[in-house]
C-alpha cells in the first residue's frame, strides 16, 4: 500500500487500532526481555516522566507531522515498564490520542 494509500484509509476508517507493522515486533522479539503485547487499551498506559531517559515535553509541532503524514511502516509499539508507565514513545502516543485511537501495541 502506496503512502497516500495508507493516508487515505486512516483518514477514512474509524477504526480504534491500528496495529504496528510485524517487522518491528519480530525486532522485539528476537529478545527473551521483551514481551510484545498487541490492542493494550491506551488508557492502561501510565506517564511518569522521572521514567523517561529525556525529560522533553511532547513538541505539538511533530505529533502534527506524525498525525499529516502518518505512515504505517513506522508505527512502531510504544515502550512500557511491567507496570505499564511509558518509557518510549509519548509523541506516538500522543497521536494515537489525537486519532482517538483506543488501542496500541506495546513493547
Amino acid at each position: 500500500m502506496s503512502i497516500q494509500e495508507q493516508r487515505k484509509h486512516l483518514n477514512t476508517t474509524s477504526s480504534t487500532y491500528i496495529p504496528s507493522p510485524e517487522h518491528w515486533k519480530e525486532m522485539f522479539r528476537k529478545y527473551h526481555f521483551y514481551e510484545v503485547k498487541e490492542m493494550l487499551a491506551i488508557d492502561e498506559i501510565k506517564i511518569n516522566r522521572a521514567l523517561f531517559d529525556f525529560n522533553n515535553k511532547v513538541c505539538i509541532s511533530s505529533v502534527e507531522y506524525m498525525l499529516n503524514n502518518f505512515e504505517l511502516d513506522a508505527w512502531m509499539p510504544v515502550t512500557v515498564t511491567e507496570k505499564m508507565f511509558l518509557l518510549d514513545g509519548q509523541h506516538r502516543l500522543k497521536c494515537a490520542k489525537n486519532k482517538k485511537w483506543q488501542r496500541y501495541d506495546t513493547i
